[in-house]
């Protein structure tokens, strides 16, 4: 997330960091409909119908560490793997991450080891919530219905239940002609 190029995200929700104080900061979003447009391009969907969040900034150490919570839902149609038929799925996420600033491990924070660099006077919470919706994808969306028989990956090869490439060598496949090679040493 580097907002210092000048360009920014499809889908940007920045928030100065000198207006959070010692409250919590609680926003809530929707992406209009050419946000959606880009975020489908940008992870290959076929649509995304909308993306909801309901986010909470909070300085749990001020100014050095940032926790992030909240939800976002969302409705993302994407190919099936196997048919390329739409698969339509609503998604529904929790986040909570922590961003630290130039601090040490040894503080009262477990989960520092795991936090991301904070760095600049901002941070573009529409980014955030496009990366997370973007691990919440299924990277194999399957329809409903489809059977988990063997499928032919070609010739050669069969790909079994079990997710193991297998089956019988075919006579006619690229190989084949490896067979009527006489090996000379």
């Amino acid at each position: 997330m580097n907002l210092s190029e000048g360009k920014l995200p499809e889908f940007s929700r920045i928030v100065e960091l000198e207006e959070l104080k010692d409250i919590p900061l609680l926003l809530r979003f929707t992406a209009d409909e050419s946000e959606t447009l880009a975020l489908s391009k940008r992870f290959n969907l076929v649509e995304l119908t909308f993306l909801n969040a309901s986010i909470t900034l909070n300085w749990e150490k001020t100014e050095k560490v940032l926790s992030i919570t909240g939800s976002f839902c969302a409705s993302v149609t994407q190919n099936c793997v196997v048919t390329l038929e739409p698969i339509e799925t609503e998604i529904s996420e929790q986040l909570s991450l922590l961003f630290a600033r130039d601090i040490c491990v040894s503080t009262k924070f477990d989960d520092l080891e795991s936090a991301e660099p904070l760095k600049g006077d901002r941070v573009d919470v529409g980014e955030i919530i496009a990366e997370e919706l973007s691990l919440s994808l299924n990277p194999y969306p399957r329809g409903a219905g489809l059977p988990l028989t063997n499928y032919s990956v070609g010739l050669g090869g069969v790909w079994d239940r079990k997710g193991e490439l297998g089956g019988e060598i075919r006579e006619e496949n690229p190989f084949s002609i490896l067979g009527d090679i006489e090996l000379k040493r």
